[in-house]
């Protein structure tokens, strides 16, 4: 008798768990890409004002952006910690701990300074995109005093732009590594003697 009413609401049970379950994905589904895309518009906001700026002719207008971003970081809560060129903690906001500006926990949770030697090479899958992300980069390698790409002209193939901290070029060879190797061991071997 038992059997016979397991077998009876045996279907409506399983489909009622399927439902359930179905309900609970899709409703985590739509919390989650709800989450990304609010990251994604902030992020947006972030970046194009960070572009708009360094891209913007006017005298200071990179520093501008640069001040903005910080504003921005700040208002939304995430941790920030300011360093001059040096590397010397100058200000934080949100961090997850008390903290004074010489506390070694700042100087462990600071990023790598934005002026890091950066060879871009191999650009293939968009070479002329890698290119102008480099540009967008230049006014911060100037405003910190390296030299950048120092120039928005996009070049040739074979022709490199290899004399700042921030470099391009594009091989003849399609996708592969081989003909960058020489190049980028010239320029790191430039970098690290410069340290």
């Amino acid at each position: 008798m038992a059997r016979e009413r397991l077998r009876r609401f045996a279907p409506a049970l399983v489909m009622f768990l399927v439902a359930l379950l179905v309900g609970m994905s899709v409703g985590t589904s739509l919390l989650v890409v709800r989450h990304f895309k609010r990251e994604a518009l902030d992020a947006s906001r972030l970046y194009g004002g960070v572009f708009g700026g360094l891209n913007d002719p006017r005298p200071g207008a990179e520093a501008g952006a640069l001040l903005r971003l910080g504003q921005e970081v700040r208002a939304l809560g995430m941790p920030l910690i300011v360093t001059d060129a040096t590397g010397r903690v100058t200000a934080f906001d949100n961090l997850p701990f008390e903290a004074t500006a010489d506390d070694p926990r700042c100087q462990a949770n600071r990023g790598p300074c934005v002026t890091q030697p950066v060879d871009i090479m191999d650009a293939w899958v968009d070479a002329k995109g890698t290119f102008l992300a480099g540009v967008g980069a230049d006014p911060v390698y100037r405003l910190l005093g390296k030299k950048g790409l120092g120039t928005t002209q996009f070049p040739k193939i074979e022709t490199g732009l290899m004399d700042g901290s921030l470099t391009f070029r594009q091989h003849a060879s399609g996708h592969t590594d081989g003909p960058n190797w020489p190049v980028f061991l010239e320029f790191a071997d430039r970098e690290f003697k410069a340290k």
